[in-house]
């Protein structure tokens, strides 16, 4: 299991991203909308990636979905897009899975998990690339 960490300022602005470390004392549950989730991106490394511009979503959309239409609309004056990308991986069965959204003091967890194909399972050999966008 893993968990980023955005650090907050006054609207959600300058996040960093640490992996691995809990929110100390736990924290609120917030609510959050899914943009997207598959198994079939253009990010083929390993990414965990914070969104806060118009800019951004369009450059990181351009690069997730190339062929794609333009990204789905994102009011940044009030919101923030995580993107988990998990990397390619050599066939299906993997998928990103949100584990938890919560507020601390002075930061939001987004806890996920990758999970992998079950042992025996049968799966497309192909290659994939497991993504999650809130």
């Amino acid at each position: 299991m893993f968990v980023l960490v955005v650090l907050l300022s006054v609207f959600l602005c300058a996040p960093d991203i640490v992996r691995g470390v809990e929110p100390p004392g736990g924290g609120s549950p917030v609510s959050f909308v899914s943009i997207a989730q598959g198994s079939v991106s253009g990010i083929v490394d390993p990414q965990e990636i914070v969104i806060q511009s118009e800019e951004e979503w369009r450059e990181l959309w351009s690069k997730h979905a190339p062929s794609a239409p333009a990204p789905p609309p994102v009011d940044f004056s009030t919101e923030l897009v995580v993107g988990i990308f998990a990397g390619q991986r050599p066939t299906s069965g993997y998928q990103v899975q949100l584990v938890r959204v919560e507020r601390g003091e002075a930061v939001i967890s987004v806890v996920y998990q990758i999970e992998s194909p079950p042992a025996g399972a049968v799966v497309a050999q192909m290659l994939t690339q497991p993504f999650l966008l809130i």
